[in-house]
């Protein structure tokens, strides 16, 4: 008898919280325990002729249950708004999923890229690496590198009809063995020694995988268009742009413009780092049809040149390449060829990635720091009590601070942000939302006291 483990009290409880007033439950089974528990959480009860058998239960909600919620700082605020008008501002990865789930849901999307061209931020290299991070088993950010991952995966060979051969990720020192070693049961890592294969994993083109989603989503991108400053009145935002453009009457905007989201989200407790990474182009030198991931990568050989990388600088702001960049990039490949293997390099590219302090993106509605700040400030005290329910800062939500992950990340970030933009269901276990709310930094530090 599995009742006892289908109708355990959290599960109706949870069933109330999640219903409104008259929802009606049917169930083939009429156990006792199964009543009184339904009763407990506010339903009326009722016992009816069985499909072949008895009797089966039905049971009405007379009333909504009252929840009281520890963590309402962390809660959605449903949306409200005056039309279907999106801006997003920035044109990589993130933009681009992100203006093609919009689309399926009816909105209008334009997007306003300082550059004169797709292609010229950190989505813009010729090849890179879908993979994930692996850490150890039960760690939050590995758990979620893990599922952005897999549905990255499947949204691109959907969606994009991409086929992915796999990639090899290699532990290069003591602590990442330890992490493959606790992971040897995981399936999707296929570990052995001190490799592990990633079969939905593999190359990707960033540029052309970004030009095809944008296309997809028929979204107007506004090049040249370098983002200053917004007004919301009126439940709409009107856009400042440089040399004085503007555009007008949108009901969300949406910051997706990756390590220049630095110069234009300033709480007190949001850290971002903008971290400098060059790859260099090679002539083709090691023929090899999964992309290889040690110290540095190296991926399979595309139009006559071969892309290895990356460096990481979380000082250097220049936008040129470096000559010292590409040879250690070629000293961090060593692992994998010949000492006597002749490489030509032809060319490189410097990109910017955007950080958080704790390594998740930061995605969801911006806040109110001053609400926040005035309304949790006891939270070292009263934490473990029921708190009021957050206010958020009108529609403009946060896409941004995926680092080197951006292309797995980016899927789940767009259907989070298109579920609260949307009203919809949201796709993401609470703890998820927890650790890629804008306001967990903040959060924190109350907690503490601080």
């Amino acid at each position: 008898n599995k009742n006892s483990q289908m109708f355990d009290g959290n599960l109706i409880f949870e069933v109330a919280r999640l219903s409104k007033k008259n929802t009606q439950i049917c169930t083939f089974s009429s156990a006792s325990f199964l009543q009184k528990k339904l009763k407990k959480y506010g339903f009326r009860v009722e016992k009816t002729k069985g499909f072949r058998k008895r009797e089966m239960i039905k049971a009405y909600l007379e009333n909504e249950l009252e929840f009281k919620d520890k963590e309402a700082y962390f809660s959605r605020t449903f949306s409200s708004l005056k039309n279907k008008k999106v801006a997003i501002i920035g044109a990589g990865i993130s933009s681009a999923v992100l203006a093609y789930e919009l689309s399926l849901r009816g909105f209008k999307i334009d997007v306003f890229e300082k550059h004169l061209e797709l292609g010229k931020g950190a989505s813009g290299n010729e090849s890179g690496i879908l993979s994930s991070l692996i850490l150890k088993p039960k760690v939050n950010l590995g758990e979620f590198s893990e599922l952005s991952f897999i549905e990255a995966s499947r949204f691109y060979r959907q969606i994009l009809d991409l086929k992915f051969k796999g990639v090899v990720e290699f532990a290069h020192n003591d602590l990442m063995q330890e992490r493959f070693d606790t992971q040897r049961e995981n399936v999707l890592f296929k570990i052995s020694k001190n490799q592990a294969f990633l079969e939905e994993g593999g190359v990707i083109f960033p540029k052309n995988l970004v030009k095809n989603l944008f296309e997809k989503s028929k979204a107007c991108i506004y090049f040249n268009h370098e983002f200053q400053a917004y007004k919301f009145e009126n439940e709409c935002f009107t856009l400042k742009f440089k040399n004085d453009i503007v555009k007008s009457d949108y009901a969300v905007l949406i910051y997706a413009m990756g390590a220049d989201t630095k110069d234009f989200v300033f709480y007190d407790e949001m850290k971002l780092s903008k971290v400098r990474g060059q790859v260099t182009h090679l002539k083709p030198f090691l023929n090899t049809p999964f992309p290889l991931s040690s110290k540095a990568y190296i991926c399979p050989v595309k139009d006559d040149l071969q892309v290895i990388g990356a460096s990481y600088d979380r000082l250097d702001t220049s936008l040129e390449s470096k000559e010292e960049d590409d040879k250690q990039n070629i000293e961090n490949i060593a692992e994998f060829i010949d000492k006597n293997t002749k490489l030509e390099i032809i060319g490189s590219k410097v990109g910017f990635r955007s950080y958080s302090s704790d390594r998740f993106m930061i995605v969801g509605n911006a806040y109110d720091e001053v609400f926040y700040k005035e309304e949790y400030k006891a939270l070292l005290w009263t934490k473990n009590k029921e708190q009021k329910l957050a206010k958020m800062s009108c529609n403009l939500y946060f896409n941004f601070a995926h680092g080197s992950r951006g292309f797995s990340t980016s899927v789940l970030a767009a259907r989070y942000l298109c579920a609260l933009i949307n009203n919809e269901p949201l796709c993401l276990e609470k703890k998820y939302i927890h650790a890629i709310h804008p306001a967990r930094f903040l959060i924190r530090k109350l907690k503490k006291g601080l």
